[in-house]
Formats: structure tokens, C-alpha cells, sequence
């Protein structure tokens, strides 16, 4: 979370150990891994800074 804040981009984050809602969007994502990062749809799962700006800059 500290890439998004430095960066400032807005983002909603979600707590999968506190709440059903998140774990069930989590589930459907079909990943095991966190953090998993949605960007415009794109699932990108585990911390990478690479592919998280070719995401934002798009």
C-alpha cells in the first residue's frame, strides 16, 4: 500500500480477513496469493512494481 499512497493513487483496499464481502471478491479473483492488486480489471498478484505501473500508466 505504501507504492499506491507515495504515488498517489486513489485505491479502495480490502481486507479478506475481515469480512465476507472481501474474501468472496477474493475468491472469484481465483488466487491464493496476496497482496492481489485489480487495476481496470488486470489481476496482478504478489507485489510487482513493473507490471503495477504498466497498469496505472495504461
Amino acid at each position: 500500500m505504501d507504492f499506491l499512497y507515495q504515488q498517489g493513487i486513489c485505491f479502495t483496499p480490502k481486507d479478506i480477513t475481515h469480512g465476507a464481502e472481501a474474501l468472496n471478491e477474493f475468491d472469484q479473483l481465483h488466487t491464493e496469493l496476496t497482496p492481489t492488486i485489480v487495476v481496470d480489471g488486470e489481476v496482478i498478484v504478489g507485489f510487482d512494481r513493473r507490471k503495477l505501473e504498466d497498469a496505472l500508466m495504461n
